[in-house]
Order: C-alpha cells, then sequence, then structure tokens
C-alpha cells in the first residue's frame, strides 16, 4: 500500500534534461502566404513526408513537433530525419530567409536547439544561411510553392503518435495507474520542496502568497502577479486588511494601474460608487504607494478573467487569512474535521478558496456593461487547481517538518480523492498518446498530476519513445498496483 510520499518514480524513470523554449512573427511580404497558414502547413504534414532540404539533405518528418504558443521557435521536440539519422529539435518558420537574423536569433539562446529552418520565400544562392549564437549551421527547407499556396485547414496542433506503452497495456490500464500514482507523489513532493525552498528565503506566508498571487494570474501574465506580490509584501497586505477589509484590493488595484486617477464614465451609479469607495481609501492610507514598473496589467482572454477580478480575488483571499495567516488558515481543516473523511477535508480546502464579490461578481471592469449573470472571482475549477497545488504541498512540509507519518498518510489519502481539475491541452495530449483518446479509468487528480509529470519528463517532447523508460518501470512495478477506486 503506497500511502507516503516517495522518490519511488525519480529512481525509475530517469529525468532528462530539455529546455522549455519559446516562437515569433513574420512582416508581411507580397505574394507569400501568412506565417500562420506556413504553420498550418507544417503541423498537418503526416510522418514519412520527404522533402530536400537547400544543402542536398534528404530529409524526412517522423513528427513536426508541438506548437508553441510563447516566444522562442515554432515548434519544439521536432522529429526529423536527415539522410536517415532522426535528430530532435526545435523547428522555426519564416516567410524570407532574412528574417531570421533581422529577428536577432542568430545571438538568441532560445533558438539554439532549432535544427531546421523552414522559410517559403525564394533564397538566392547567395543569401546567408542560418546560424545559432554558438555559429551552428541550420539546415533550411523552402517550402514547395505548391504547398505553400495551398489553402490550409484553421491551425491546429500536430497529432500526437501513439505510445508505445499503448501497445502492451491492459484494456483498463490497470497496470499504469501504479505508476501514474509514483508519479503523481513524486510531483507533490516536489512541489512541497520548492515551496520549502522558497519559505526559507522569504517566510511561509511570503512564498503561500506568491504562489495565491500567481495561480491568479490570467493569459499569460502570471509573472507580472508573481513581481506585484513581490513588491507589495504580504505582511503589509494583511496590516492593510485589519485596517479595512478593501484596503488591500485598493492597493494590488492602484499599484496594477487599474484603479482609475478619476471617476469611471459611465451612467451606472454603482460603479461610481464603488470607485469612490476605494479612491477614498487610496487617499485616506495610500498616498505615497506607486504603479509597479511593468503596469498597467495586460487584459487578455474572457471578460471574466479580467486582472480587476483576479486581484481582488487574491486580495479577498489575503483579507480572509488576514488574522491568524494563509498558513494556519490551509492547516486548520486537518486538525478539525475527521481524520477518516479525506473527502471533508477536500471540499474545505477547495472552499478556502472559493472566491465571491459583491461588487467585482456582477462586472468585468469599470467601464464595462454588468455581466448577465454573476460570476464568482474564483469558481470551483480555479479553486481546485490551487487547493492542490498550493494546500497538499503546504500540508505535506508540515508533515514532514514535525515527523508525522499519521498526516502525511492522511495527506495521501485526500490525494487519492482530490476530484479532477479542469482538462489542459498537456492532459488531452496524453490521454491521445496513451489512451486512444479516452480514459480507461475515471482520471482524479492524482492521476492527472502523474499523466502532467510523465508528459514533462517524457512524452511531452520524446514524439517517438526513443529510450524511453517508461514501459520498463511499469513492467518491474510490484504486482499490486494501484485501485482503480483510488483516482475517484
Amino acid at each position: 500500500m503506497r500511502d507516503l510520499f516517495t522518490e519511488e518514480y525519480a529512481n525509475r524513470v530517469r529525468h532528462p534534461a530539455w529546455e522549455v523554449e519559446e516562437g515569433s512573427l513574420e512582416p508581411e511580404i507580397p505574394g507569400i502566404p501568412s506565417e500562420t497558414v506556413l504553420q498550418a502547413w507544417w503541423a498537418a504534414l503526416t510522418p514519412g513526408t520527404r522533402f530536400e532540404t537547400l544543402e542536398g539533405h534528404r530529409l524526412e518528418v517522423v513528427h513536426p513537433g508541438i506548437r508553441n504558443r510563447g516566444p522562442g521557435p515554432d515548434f519544439l521536440h521536432a522529429h526529423l530525419a536527415f539522410n536517415g539519422e532522426v535528430v530532435r529539435g526545435s523547428v522555426e518558420i519564416h516567410r524570407a530567409s532574412s528574417a531570421w537574423t533581422r529577428h536577432g536569433h542568430h545571438v538568441d539562446p532560445r533558438y539554439g536547439n532549432v535544427i531546421l529552418h523552414v522559410t517559403a520565400a525564394p533564397v538566392s544562392p547567395t543569401g546567408i544561411a542560418a546560424r545559432t549564437m554558438t555559429g551552428r549551421f541550420v539546415a533550411t527547407l523552402q517550402i514547395p510553392a505548391a504547398c505553400a499556396n495551398m489553402e490550409q485547414p484553421e491551425a491546429a496542433d500536430p497529432a500526437p503518435l501513439p505510445a508505445r506503452c499503448r501497445e502492451s497495456r491492459a484494456p483498463d490500464a490497470a497496470d499504469l495507474q501504479g505508476l501514474l500514482w509514483l508519479a503523481a507523489s513524486w510531483r507533490v513532493l516536489q512541489k512541497a520542496r520548492t515551496l520549502a525552498e522558497r519559505s526559507a528565503t522569504v517566510g511561509l506566508e511570503q512564498a503561500l502568497y506568491e504562489r495565491i498571487m500567481t495561480a491568479c494570474g490570467w493569459g499569460g501574465n502570471e509573472p507580472l502577479m508573481e513581481a506585484l506580490a513581490r513588491a507589495i509584501p504580504c505582511e503589509r497586505l494583511r496590516q492593510m486588511a485589519r485596517q479595512h477589509e478593501r484596503l488591500p484590493e485598493t492597493a494590488l488595484l492602484h499599484m496594477a494601474a487599474l484603479l482609475p486617477d478619476s471617476p469611471p464614465e459611465t451612467d451606472d451609479r454603482a460603479v461610481v460608487d464603488y470607485w469612490s469607495e476605494l479612491q477614498t481609501l487610496r487617499a485616506t492610507f495610500l498616498p505615497g504607494l506607486r504603479h509597479l514598473k511593468n503596469a498597467p496589467f495586460p487584459v487578455r482572454g474572457r471578460p471574466q478573467n479580467r486582472p480587476e477580478r483576479r486581484l481582488a480575488a487574491a486580495a479577498r483571499i489575503i483579507a480572509r487569512t488576514a488574522i491568524h495567516g494563509i498558513g494556519d488558515t490551509l492547516l486548520k481543516p486537518w486538525y478539525t474535521l475527521d481524520a477518516k473523511e479525506p473527502e471533508q477535508v477536500v471540499e474545505r480546502l477547495i472552499a478556502l478558496f472559493e472566491v465571491r464579490h459583491g461588487f467585482w461578481e456582477s462586472r468585468c471592469g469599470w467601464t464595462n456593461r454588468p455581466l448577465p449573470h454573476p460570476a464568482a472571482l474564483l469558481g470551483t475549477d480555479r479553486a481546485l487547481s490551487m487547493a492542490g497545488n498550493i494546500a497538499l504541498p503546504l500540508a505535506l512540509i508540515h508533515a514532514r517538518e514535525r515527523g508525522s507519518v499519521s498526516l502525511e498518510k492522511r495527506v495521501c489519502a485526500c490525494l487519492r480523492v482530490f476530484p479532477p481539475e479542469p482538462d489542459s491541452a498537456p492532459l488531452r495530449w496524453m490521454r491521445q498518446r496513451l489512451f486512444g483518446g479516452r480514459y480507461p479509468f475515471r482520471a482524479g487528480f492524482a492521476m492527472q498530476q502523474g499523466l502532467l509529470q510523465i508528459y514533462r519528463d517524457w512524452c511531452g517532447h520524446n514524439l517517438t519513445c526513443a529510450d524511453c523508460p517508461v514501459p520498463a518501470a511499469v513492467d518491474t512495478l510490484p504486482d499490486s498496483p494501484l485501485n482503480p477506486a483510488h483516482s475517484r
């Protein structure tokens, strides 16, 4: 019975050192398809498609790679065969080959792993070949005109290749569940260690506050939320909350440059009244507070995820924990609820992160129309993720510091019954690679965490399963795999 957090996963499945890389855009060039079209063409290539590079190399696409949504190369972890030899790396796509140097990729370390430069515009014989910052030449593929000008479907991620594990697994994948549990155990243990390391530097309350702020991020703005958390420390916000419950919200909105200096231009009296209340608090308690360097925060995503709402949610969590502290508030359920009912602890932890707010519950900005229906600032799905990724690692730290085996077993029991997070792109990728699109078991939070860990270590980048230790690790697990009921 595996009821403690262990290193067994790391011992069975070694961790390759892969760097996360990132993508770029191309300028308009008359007569050449947009980069979006070129990316869609590359993503749609099927395994076995063959070309010849401008250097004369025979090129075969084993897998086009994973589309990169951030800065850096356009596709990561591509598997390409040059003259019969499979090479792994990134692929960068431009409309013209000159964009490689024009965009500074030749001096950018993020492009050091690029193995193929794809371009649509004709390349002159005297054109400058792409080089990485170390001076390595990058092979260039000019897209055939007939292919580049074809009407492409909407850009989609390349389909994952079936994993080798899938060929020999039982229909219910019961044997794989044992490894997924070990991976989930390892993942939570690593999160606990990361939190403990940060706590040793800035204190537990500040470390938890930074995690909460980051988890309240939206649309890629998580680093800005973390920067804001470091600019206005948790202890200061707690002091503000003891002065007035809305003062932390006022401070965060002001520092993010999201609290207007003048009344919002709206006929909504409730908006003007609420702004006036926060403006009074700002003038009274925060006369010298400055904006964050990178303010105002970008506005991305759905209206319900507007930065004003997310900052108000984070402020409300800090305000409700101002007296006893974040740590003690999150640890209290472990001591006040029945040890034999882990579901009760899980429900309470999730509830601690759910946030409703009278004003922001029905609005997503100072000048927007009210929402048609009230929406929680942090609903059950986001609260569940925060509880699983913050509260569980905290409880594990607490158990280890006190040498409490019984508490660690309770944390394990809660992990087993923790409900699943919302679906995500990595989970969909793993579900397709390992199970053909559908889980053969009920995947709770623990099974999802295990899948995400294996995705990070192997399946997300090792697209051909080369040298993958996962099948052997599964085959050598003890005969008593994780009971499928544990993932419910």
